[in-house]
């Protein structure tokens, strides 16, 4: 219920204390720390909430294909997967599983540079 979507909003947004750890590197951060947070707050807003806009739109929310927890699936239960078969596109889906896996060595790479900075 409410605490599975409340954990999974908090993972979704974390990482933005990233941008105190990079600020503590740059050479003048009282100039490029007001910037950075603006600009992740709208970098939010845009890739987020735009994307499950347009999920929400295409994919049904009892479409047998999403993840409900209980059942294995594989990557092709992903939302946005499930979206781009939606609209017949054949190679989108192989380019958005790509992403994601580029996102989570991204992700990874983060991790240890707040790490070493902590």
């Amino acid at each position: 219920g409410f605490c599975s979507v409340l954990l999974n909003a908090v993972f979704a947004f974390s990482g933005t204390e990233l941008i105190g750890l990079a600020a503590a590197e740059t050479a003048n951060p009282r100039k490029s720390l007001p910037v950075a947070i603006k600009q992740v707050f709208w970098r939010i807003c845009l890739f987020y909430l735009s994307i499950i806009l347009l999920i929400g739109l295409v994919v049904r929310h009892d479409d047998p294909r999403l993840v409900d927890g209980i059942n294995e699936s594989d990557a092709n239960a992903s939302p946005l997967v499930i979206a781009f078969q939606e609209a017949g596109v054949q190679v989108l889906p192989s380019i958005i599983n790509a992403v994601i896996l580029v996102s989570v060595l991204s992700v990874a790479n983060s991790a240890v540079f707040g790490s070493s900075r902590t």
